[in-house]
């Protein structure tokens, strides 16, 4: 799902904020507590009480529990959001408040367009994206050769291990 049919789905129909303290009705559809209340609060006269959404009847008025996993699901999605607004900003100029896609190669940094005019003019520079990609490989690369020295040492500790315990032998019997 995208994101915003995630945020879609975990939204009050009745206030359209994200859901506080969410409940769920019979019908299965899911409200703020206090907005589905304040519905119901509005039809005691009635006793008859209504899904906001289905129109769905209840009597009684239902007794509505908070439903941990919505409230849950909706945490996490906060912090995402703010986590990926706290991304989004480290990627803006803070000179000219413009998104930096460039990447500078001279000195070796995120530039906006208008830094590229200004004070980055003549340095040689590629788009953020490829450098990006570079850099991943270049990781990969060293961490396949960490990897393979990890390997080679343990293989050494193996075959001393076994040579030690070999000579071991070797000189009890002498």
């Amino acid at each position: 799902l995208r994101i915003t049919a995630v945020i879609k789905k975990l939204s009050c129909s009745i206030c359209l904020d994200l859901l506080k303290d969410p409940v769920s009705t019979s019908c299965g559809h899911d409200y703020c507590m206090d907005c589905i209340k304040t519905h119901w609060d509005g039809e005691d006269g009635k006793r008859i009480y209504s899904c906001p959404q289905c129109r769905k009847t209840f009597t009684p008025r239902p007794v509505l529990e908070k439903h941990v996993l919505l409230a849950d699901l909706v945490e996490e999605l906060k912090k995402t959001r703010l986590q990926a607004a706290a991304n989004l900003q480290e990627n803006i100029c803070s000179r000219h408040d413009e998104v930096m896609k460039i990447f500078c190669l001279t000195d070796q940094q995120l530039i906006c367009s208008l830094c590229s005019l200004d004070e980055h003019k003549g340095h040689e520079s590629v788009s953020a994206a490829a450098e990006r990609k570079k850099k991943q490989k270049e990781l990969e690369v060293s961490r396949l050769n960490v990897q393979q020295r990890i390997q080679d040492r343990q293989k050494d500790v193996k075959i001393n291990h076994s040579g030690s315990n070999h000579s071991t032998q070797f000189s009890v019997t002498i």
